[in-house]
């Protein structure tokens, strides 16, 4: 543990963070009170009365748990204000980067996933605002779908099955950018190289 000093040292500065965030009528301030007021008990308990079932250890982790509170809820702040800020160009932007730098590192798995991630958000946000009648993606709306998005953890196997249309299919205009270009061959590779790792 990094010390109580330390911690209150943090309490402090998250405090001032948040505070210029939301405002005080905010429901997390009075759980966050809650666990502060633990934490001053356990701290007398120690301290003034000499209480030998509570160690500092224990009221460094409950003084801990109220800076983890803190940081958590300041993340959730600021993921929420990004969301609000948000709109389509940056995330075209975003994956404009990402695609340039797979050209450079096409084998980086992170990148594909996060490649992979950008356009399902893009296209779940398209769906959302077509069913909802707009002509272009609200801020909103893609906060919403951002939000609503959920990465399948099973990279490898959703690859195999893209891979297995990009075979069937019969036009190169209608395929995913990333698969235009692709010949027959490499295509046939990259399939038989996925189904040995699938185990298929």
């Amino acid at each position: 543990m990094i010390g109580i000093a330390t911690l209150e040292a943090l309490i402090q500065q998250l405090r001032h963070q948040i505070d210029d965030a939301v405002s005080q009528a905010h429901a997390n301030w009075s759980v966050f009170e809650r666990l502060r007021e633990r934490a001053h008990t356990l701290q007398e308990l120690h301290s003034v009365r000499g209480d030998c079932s509570v160690s500092e250890r224990d009221v460094e982790r409950v003084t801990d748990a109220s800076v983890q509170f803190l940081a958590n809820w300041l993340i959730a702040i600021n993921i929420e204000a990004r969301l609000k800020t948000l709109n389509r160009k940056d995330l075209e932007s975003r994956r404009n980067e990402i695609s340039g730098r797979l050209e450079e590192d096409p084998g980086n798995s992170s990148l594909k996933r996060a490649l992979s991630d950008i356009e399902a958000v893009t296209l779940l946000a398209n769906n959302l605002a077509q069913s909802a009648g707009e002509a272009t993606i609200p801020p909103a709306t893609l906060a919403q779908a951002i939000t609503d998005y959920l990465p399948n953890r099973d990279r490898r196997m959703i690859e195999f099955m893209e891979l297995q249309a990009v075979l069937e299919s019969s036009r190169r205009s209608m395929l995913p950018r990333k698969y235009r270009d692709l010949d027959e061959e490499t295509l046939q590779l990259q399939i038989k190289q996925l189904r040995l790792e699938l185990r298929l």
